[in-house]
C-alpha cells in the first residue's frame, strides 16, 4: 500500500516566515504608535469625508472630491465603524483601516513578487514597502524621488514659467478731414477676445457723439481738425476716459499663461495658454479654469480636481 507523502518545511523556509511575520508585526506596531498624532498625506479629507455620512454636511464631502478620486468606501466604512463603537474617534478609524491592511499588503507584494519570476530578498521588499510606504518615480536623467505629497508628478509639477497680461487698448490714430465734419480714426485692441481672428487691432471711424460697438465720441479737445484728445465713453463700464495720439487708454482684461512639464522626455512646453485651454502631459488631459496674476488653476478631466500652481517670476 502506498503511503502518503507529507512535504517537509525546511528550516530556512521556517526563519523566512517567521521573519516576515515578525516584520508585518513591526510594521502594524510603528503605525499605531502613530496613531494619535495630526494627519498627514490628505488623511483629513478621508476622515472629513467618513463625518460626512452622521452629520450630512455637503462640504465635507465636496472637500472630499476636490483632493480625491477615490471611492467613499473608507469613509463609509470609518462612518458605519464610529456608529457601531461612537467611544471610538472617527479620527482613528481611517488609521486602524490602513493598519489591517498591513498583512495582506505584504501577503500580496510577496505574492507578486514570486510570480515576476525575479524574486527580491522577502525581507527588504517588505521593508522598503512598509516601513517607507512611498511611490518613487524615475527623472529624465534617471535619478529616483520619492512622491510624498502626490504633488511631484502630474499637474502638480507642472511649472508656470510665465503669465502675460491681456490688454483692452485703445488709440487715436488719425482724422480724416475730406467730409463736412472730422471723422476720427480709433483703434480697439482686444488682446482677450475669445477668437484669435478678433484679437488684433481694429480701426473704427468715428464722428462726435457717433456710438460704436465698445465706445462713444462724447467729446474733442481743442482743434477739430488737430484735437489734442478725444473723450471717450465706454460702452461696458460707462467709465470716460481721454485718449490722445501719444497716450493710449489701456487696462488688462485677463491674463495668459506659459507653463513646463519637464518629467517627459522631451520636455513638453505651453505657451499662451487661456482659461479654456486644454493640455495634456503626465498621461492626463487638462482644461485651465482661470489665469490671475500670480496663478494658474488646472482642472483633470479624468476626475475634475483643481490644482492650483502659483508664479513666482
Amino acid at each position: 500500500m502506498q503511503s502518503l507523502a507529507i512535504p517537509k518545511i525546511s528550516k530556512d523556509s521556517g526563519r523566512s516566515a517567521a521573519g516576515v511575520v515578525v516584520l508585518v508585526l513591526l510594521a502594524a506596531a510603528s503605525h499605531l504608535a502613530y496613531l494619535g498624532t495630526p494627519p498627514v498625506n490628505l488623511e483629513f479629507s478621508f476622515i472629513d469625508a467618513a463625518k460626512y455620512f452622521s452629520t450630512g454636511n455637503p462640504q465635507d464631502l465636496a472637500q472630499y472630491f476636490y483632493y480625491e478620486a477615490n471611492t467613499l468606501a473608507i469613509p463609509w466604512i470609518a462612518a458605519a465603524i464610529h456608529w457601531l463603537i461612537p467611544g471610538l474617534g472617527i479620527e482613528y478609524i481611517p488609521r486602524l483601516l490602513a493598519v489591517a491592511s498591513v498583512p495582506f499588503l505584504a501577503i500580496g507584494l510577496l505574492r507578486i513578487n514570486r510570480q515576476l519570476g525575479k524574486p527580491v530578498t522577502p525581507y527588504l521588499l517588505l521593508s522598503v514597502v512598509l516601513f517607507n510606504p512611498l511611490e518613487w518615480k524615475k527623472r529624465l536623467d534617471n535619478t529616483l524621488f520619492p512622491i510624498k505629497n502626490g504633488n511631484e508628478t502630474g499637474a502638480g509639477a507642472a511649472v508656470v514659467t510665465k503669465i502675460t497680461p491681456l490688454y483692452f487698448i485703445i488709440t487715436f490714430d488719425s482724422v480724416e478731414t475730406n467730409g463736412a465734419a472730422p471723422r476720427y480714426v480709433i483703434g480697439v485692441e482686444r488682446q482677450a477676445a475669445d477668437k484669435p481672428a478678433m484679437r488684433h487691432k481694429q480701426q473704427h471711424y468715428a464722428s462726435l457723439g457717433e456710438k460704436k460697438d465698445f465706445f462713444i465720441l462724447s467729446e474733442v479737445n481743442g482743434d477739430p481738425a488737430d484735437p489734442s484728445g478725444l473723450v471717450l465713453k465706454l460702452t461696458d463700464n460707462g467709465d470716460m476716459v481721454t485718449v490722445s495720439k501719444d497716450k493710449p487708454f489701456q487696462r488688462v482684461e485677463n491674463y495668459a499663461a506659459d507653463l513646463k512639464y519637464d518629467l517627459e522626455k522631451p520636455v513638453k512646453n505651453f505657451a499662451g495658454l487661456r482659461a479654456g485651454s486644454r493640455l495634456s502631459f503626465g498621461g492626463e488631459d487638462y482644461i485651465v479654469v482661470a489665469v490671475d496674476a500670480d496663478e494658474v488653476i488646472l482642472s483633470a478631466q479624468s476626475n475634475q480636481k483643481k490644482t492650483t500652481l502659483p508664479y513666482a517670476p
